[in-house]
This record gives structure tokens, sequence and C-alpha cells, in this order.
């Protein structure tokens, strides 16, 4: 374990960890976060679409290389995956917003603006500091501290949503579900609650694993309830790799190499929205 640290970047000895310990604490990491990987393509593309399995590989991918320049180059035990905000807004932007409707290309062409940027900013240093790090340490504490609450309460907000807890209202914009008649409609509610207090009452008797049981027992209760699928795993389709995934790897219009192409392709065409907007 020690040398297997030292490759990692820390010591195993001061930070009082073993290889059992690492491997759990990663497999809980990755059944925190791989909602991302469904998430992700449904906020940009909403339901069916040729492209969804492309992003689901490619946000699969991106967490992989996120995560080990964390583990090799920041030498830090830190998971890294998708953010819950640039994904809505090209979502937006491929819906129309404003009133302007922009095409895939313009859409990414302005994700891959933003990025540029964005990577400028945590590279170029102004008196021995990055221009971010000027930024964070110019905020109060209580804006830094409230920055991680915010993510964490945005995150559980759409969570709620997807699962049908939180609900449209023409009073009060969002509402709680109700469950006075019980049908399919809040049954997805009904599973996310199992879970959650599950996650809840384990904390409080500080049971170790209590993400991962809660987890468990919300799919198993969710069988029943007819919210867990387990079609995908009795059905031999659902595992051929190649035939749910292979427009990533090709180079059509439904893979994200040929998606890719399209910013430059049609990024910037003469006339549209995205130049009267530039």
């Amino acid at each position: 374990m020690s040398k297997f640290g030292k490759l990692l970047g820390f010591n195993a000895t001061e930070k009082q960890t073993s290889v059992k310990t690492e491997i759990i604490a990663g497999i809980v990491t990755f059944l925190a976060m791989c909602y991302i990987l469904t998430v992700n393509p449904f906020q940009i593309l909403g339901g069916e679409s040729s492209l969804w399995s492309s992003v689901f590989m490619a946000t699969a991918f991106g967490a992989v290389i996120g995560t080990l320049l964390m583990a090799f180059l920041a030498k830090m035990p830190l998971a890294q995956a998708s953010g819950m905000g640039l994904n809505s807004m090209l979502g937006m932007v491929l819906g129309g917003v404003y009133g302007f409707t922009f095409s895939l290309g313009q859409g990414f062409m302005m994700v891959l603006i933003s990025g540029i940027i964005f990577l400028l900013l945590s590279i170029v240093k102004i008196k021995g500091k990055t221009f971010r790090e000027l930024v964070f340490d110019g905020m109060p504490v209580a804006v830094r501290g409230a920055i991680s609450v915010g993510i964490g309460l945005f995150i559980a907000y759409i969570g709620f949503q997807s699962a049908g807890i939180i609900v449209g209202s023409p009073y009060t914009i969002s509402d709680l579900v109700f469950f006075t008649n019980y049908d399919a409609s809040v049954t997805g509610a009904a599973v996310c609650l199992i879970g959650l207090f599950t996650i809840i009452i384990l904390e409080h008797y500080k049971v170790k694993g209590s993400v991962v049981i809660g987890i468990l027992v919300a799919t198993i209760a969710g069988i029943p309830l007819k919210v867990t699928n387990i079609d995908v795993l009795t059905s031999a389709e659902g595992w051929k790799f190649w035939n749910n995934y292979k427009n990533f790897f090709s180079v059509g219009d439904g893979s994200v190499f040929g998606s890719f192409m399209t910013v430059f392709k049609d990024g910037f065409p003469a006339g549209s929205a995205f130049t009267v907007i530039m």
C-alpha cells in the first residue's frame, strides 16, 4: 500500500488508509456520482436521440480523464465528472432561447469558447496566482462556503424533480407531489423517499456504506413498483456493448467525433443568430 500510495502521491501511513479502504471508497464515490451518466445526456438532448449513447460515453470518458488528472497531476483523492450547469445551458440553446434557435454546431461552439476562456483563467497567473485564485480569494468567506451548499441544493433539486417529488405548480412555480391519489405517477417519488430515508437513518446510526445500502434498497424497492427497469439486465441486446455504443466510436452524425466536427462546419454560419449576437 505504501508503494501504491506513493505512486498516487500520498503517504498511506500518514493518511491511515489501506487498499481495502480505498477500493470501498472508490465504489461508493462511483455509485454516488454515476447519476451524471444518464442525467447529462438527458439534460442536453431530452429523450430519444441518435446522440444519446454518444453523450453517455463522452460523459464516462470525461469523468475517467478528469479523475486521473486529479490523482496523478493534482495529487488529490477527488473524483471529477461533468457538472450540472453547462449541460442545462446547452440543452436550452439547442431548444431555442431568447427567440433564437441554434444548431448543434453553434451550441458546441459556445461550450468550446467558454471552455477555452475558463482554461486561460486557470493557467494565466497574475503576481504568482491564477485569475481564478484571485477571484476566489476576493470572495467573502460566507460566499465561499455557500458555493458548495448551493451546488448541493441545485443537484438535490434536479434529483427531486427527476424523481417526481418536486412538480410544477401554476401558483408557486414548484410544489411537492401529492400522495393522496397513489398511482403510477408517484411511484418514482416513493422509491426516492425510501432510498433517501434509508440513507438518513443509517447515517444517524453511523452504519458504514449507508449510501451504497440506500441505493440498493431503493433499487430493490423499485422492482415491484415498476420504477427499476431490469429489462436491460435480462435482455441479451442490453449486454451488447458495441451495438449500443458503436455511434460513439464512428465518425458519422451520431458520433461524438462527428458532432465535434460540426463546431467547425457550422459553428459560425453567415447570417445566423449566433453571428448576430457575436
